[in-house]
């Protein structure tokens, strides 16, 4: 393989098994959209078929050199499309898989992920146990679907692409998600940066109990310094949102709502407002230094516990950073 292809019209759909993607899928391709269907299913199939092998639990190695030889196909046949495509997993979902079911990641694949190049954000499907099921093509335990998941964020990583997280809501409201990601240049630049700097705010304050410590406590402190840099830059502005209890006595978590009507924060990163099922959304549009104080339960306090290193100045690096790309 001596080509190389940088496709940025190329979406990528990854994920563990049983996570909605392919529902997802589904649900584009009905709507008029360009869809590839995920190569492993077809596989499986005509292994089935044939009285075949080359299966998750016969010979992975087989496996993957079809599912390699399926997505180079699906990359190729498209190549003319100039409208957004979106698959059902690609070549970098190979080098996850080798990588923690054959022991190590072929020289194939490993090739193949830098000549074939997607758009570098890449829509991950979070495990959802509550939807997940066993099917024919569809084997594997809740456990080693949990397992693929994380597989499947470091591989990604480690082959060059940003992954934002699809919220758990329903079908259409996913797929409207990601159409408003990739609706158009702007927005699919915007959704890259914004989704690269939750990556950095991640790296540089961890998490706590698989929750971001940015979101934990200061929140507040990050949608104020956001905002006023997002405000600074650009004419269509940005505002505090507030996420409150049902009786409205106390705020849960603090977010920033963009232009596009996405939530932002800098620890889940980009989302909507249906992410808070029995919560209230309250929008503060003209800024209320003394409201903000009141939910932010401190504006200048510390987080020994939650998040022990936050610091201000390098948070506001970092946005700045992102944002001056923009």
């Amino acid at each position: 393989m001596d080509e190389t292809w940088e496709k940025p019209n190329y979406f990528l759909f990854t994920g563990g098994p049983g996570a909605g993607k392919t529902t997802v899928i589904e649900k584009l391709r009905q709507s008029g959209y360009h869809t590839v269907p995920e190569a492993a299913r077809n596989i499986i199939r005509q292994q089935r078929k044939t009285g075949g092998n080359a299966t998750h639990d016969g010979d992975r190695m087989t496996y993957v050199e079809l599912m390699l030889r399926q997505s180079l196909k699906d990359y190729r046949e498209n190549l003319l499309t100039v409208s957004a495509v979106f698959f059902d997993r690609g070549i970098p979902d190979l080098y996850s898989y080798s990588k923690r079911f054959c022991g190590g990641v072929p020289s194939a694949v490993e090739q193949a992920i830098m000549q074939f190049r997607y758009h570098p954000l890449a829509f991950v499907f979070p495990p959802w146990p509550e939807i997940y099921c066993h099917d024919e093509e569809r084997k594997q335990s809740r456990d080693e679907a949990i397992e693929t998941w994380h597989a499947v964020k470091e591989g990604y990583a480690a082959c060059g692409y940003i992954t934002v997280t699809v919220p758990k809501l329903p079908i259409e409201e996913r797929a409207a998600f990601i159409l408003t990601l990739t609706q158009s240049p702007k927005a699919i630049a915007t959704a890259t940066i914004l989704t690269k700097l939750s990556h950095a705010i991640n790296a540089e304050f961890g998490f706590h109990e698989n929750t971001p410590r940015i979101n934990y406590g200061p929140c507040g402190v990050f949608a104020i310094l956001f905002m006023n840099a997002w405000n600074a830059r650009f004419a269509e502005k940005a505002h505090i949102v507030f996420i409150m209890t049902p009786e409205r006595d106390e705020c849960w978590h603090i977010a920033v709502r963009l232009p596009s009507k996405l939530l932002y924060d800098g620890g889940v990163g980009l989302h909507t407002e249906r992410c808070y099922p029995g919560y209230l959304i309250e929008d503060m549009v003209e800024y209320d230094h003394a409201l903000m104080e009141k939910w932010s339960y401190g504006l200048d306090r510390t987080y020994p516990r939650y998040c022990p290193t936050f610091d201000k100045d390098k948070t506001n690096t970092l946005i700045s950073e992102h944002l001056d790309i923009l």
